[in-house]
C-alpha cells in the first residue's frame, strides 16, 4: 500500500512506495556497479573506468537522496543512511582519483635503444692493454707467455 506525501502547492500529491521505489533505485545502482566491476576485472584503463564510476556515483546519489528524503515516511534507521552515505563518499573519492588519472597527461614514449641497448650499455670486450680478457688466466695472458 503506497504511502502518500503531500507536496506544498496547488493540491499536488506524490505517492511513495518505499519498497518498490527503493528497489528500482538499488537495481539501477547494482547494474551500473556490475558494469564497473566487469571493466575492472578486464583491467580497463582509467579513461574507460571514469564514465562508469560517474554513472555508478549518480545512481548511488539517487539512492542516498531517496533515503534521506523519505527517512521518516519509510521508517529508515539513521544507521542505514549513514552507511549508504559512507559508501557513496568512498565511491566519490575513488571516482575522483580514477578520473584524475584518466585526465592526466601521459609522458611521451622514449625512443628505444633497440636490442643492443636492452642487452648492455657498456662494451662486452675489454679494451686492449688492460690486462684482462678472454685468454687471461690467474697468472696472466697465456698467449703472451
Amino acid at each position: 500500500m503506497p504511502i502518500l506525501l503531500f507536496a506544498a502547492g496547488p493540491a499536488l500529491s506524490q505517492a511513495v512506495n518505499c519498497n518498490d521505489d527503493f528497489i528500482k533505485l538499488r537495481q539501477d545502482a547494482e547494474t551500473k556497479g556490475q558494469a564497473l566491476q566487469k571493466a575492472g576485472q578486464r583491467k580497463a584503463t582509467p579513461a574507460e573506468l571514469c564514465p562508469l564510476f560517474r554513472r555508478f556515483g549518480e545512481a548511488e546519489a539517487k539512492m542516498v537522496g531517496f533515503l534521506v528524503k523519505n527517512a521518516a515516511v519509510c521508517q529508515i534507521p539513521p544507521e542505514v543512511i549513514k552507511n549508504v552515505r559512507t559508501n557513496h563518499a568512498k565511491t566519490v573519492d575513488i571516482r575522483t582519483r580514477v578520473c584524475a588519472a584518466a585526465n592526466a597527461p601521459t609522458a611521451p614514449a622514449t625512443p628505444s635503444l633497440g636490442l643492443s641497448g636492452a642487452l648492455t650499455t657498456t662494451p662486452a670486450v675489454p679494451a686492449p692493454g688492460t690486462g684482462t680478457g678472454v685468454f687471461d688466466t690467474l697468472t696472466g695472458n697465456v698467449l703472451q707467455q
